[in-house]
């Protein structure tokens, strides 16, 4: 009887237990939930970074991990605008290592759009991960070993905005004639 009683209680509790757990987020909401790379959110100030490195355009942080998900990175950099972090690129390369980074991404936040051969982007409501990879052939001897490379930013969507004005402005400029 007593066992009973015991079972009955702790079967009781289940459904509280069930209900209390919060179930995270997926796909893109879980990109916009993020909001920025590992422990650094979108916006943080640089003046709060204080293990941050200028560099010639950006950032680097000697204390962060060169590594994503068991990828090792060739690059790691950070991008403020006006004093507000905004980006972070990351590239790696080998015969296995993008295609690693690219499936880690796929689990974090579902499938890409596919922008165009080598190009996808997952475009949340307020960060967007542009994921592009190419194949080169290193010349190792005699034998011409597909080797790829990726580059993937991740980006607050106004970042990207003002990237885009730029760009536009940039290219509408005349360059000066001969």
């Amino acid at each position: 009887m007593k066992h009973l009683l015991l079972a009955g209680l702790l079967l009781a509790g289940v459904p509280a237990l069930a209900q209390s757990t919060v179930p995270e987020s997926t796909g893109l909401a879980a990109l916009d939930a993020k909001n920025g790379f590992r422990k650094l959110v979108f916006g943080t100030p640089l003046s709060e970074l204080p293990t941050m490195q200028k560099r010639r355009g950006f950032y680097m942080d000697p204390l962060e991990r060169q590594v994503v998900n068991d990828v090792p990175l060739t690059k790691l950099q950070f991008y403020f605008f006006e004093d507000k972090l905004c980006s972070v690129v990351m590239a790696t390369s080998g015969v296995t290592e993008p295609t690693q980074l690219f499936d880690s991404f796929v689990a974090l936040y579902g499938s890409p759009q596919t922008l165009n051969d080598g190009k996808w982007v997952w475009a949340g409501q307020k960060v967007t991960v542009t994921f592009t990879q190419r194949t080169m052939v290193a010349n190792a001897g005699y034998l011409g070993i597909p080797v790829k490379a990726a580059l993937v930013t991740i980006d607050t969507n106004e970042a990207l905005a003002r990237r885009k004005i730029a760009e536009k402005q940039r290219l509408e400029t005349p360059s000066g004639g001969l």
